[in-house]
């Protein structure tokens, strides 16, 4: 009978960070692996000649590793914006879309939510969101998180 694995055990704290900055490139620039055995997070950066930790060589090829997901991966990123705006600034919610299909969309997003004092409101919305979304993808892939 073949054993059952147990749960690699990840503090939130590293998953969120890990997390962070994979998504602050461009998908599929950086990249964070979580070794399922250990629990261990292995951060791959295209911008720096060091690694954060040194990746082993069977992290591509092996089902020992999972590849943590980019924020666009749960919808974290414009569609997340949007939903903000439907739900704070309804009236707006059509100029701010048509918007966010130009080149730096989500800089004056940021910049038209401070001018009507919803900034902090945006970046608690994001945080939860955020957070939320590890949570479940936690779940779904067996990896218990310590807080």
């Amino acid at each position: 009978m073949p054993s059952k694995r147990s749960s690699p055990a990840v503090k939130f704290s590293e998953l969120l960070n890990a997390f962070e900055l994979i998504s602050a490139a461009p998908q599929y620039t950086n990249n964070a692996y979580i070794c399922k055995d250990s629990g261990k997070i292995y951060v791959a950066l295209a911008d720096s000649d060091e690694d954060e930790d040194e990746l082993p060589e069977d992290v591509n090829s092996s089902e020992h590793y999972l590849e943590l997901l980019h924020k666009n991966d749960f919808d974290l990123g414009n569609a997340l914006a949007l939903a903000f705006a439907e739900q704070e600034l309804p009236e707006h919610y059509q100029a701010l879309a048509d918007d966010f299909h130009t080149k730096g969309a989500y800089a004056r997003f940021k910049a038209f939510l401070q001018g009507k004092n919803l900034l902090e409101a945006w970046h608690q919305y994001q945080a939860k969101a955020t957070e939320k979304a590890l949570r479940h993808w936690c779940e779904e892939h067996h990896i218990a998180l310590i807080n």
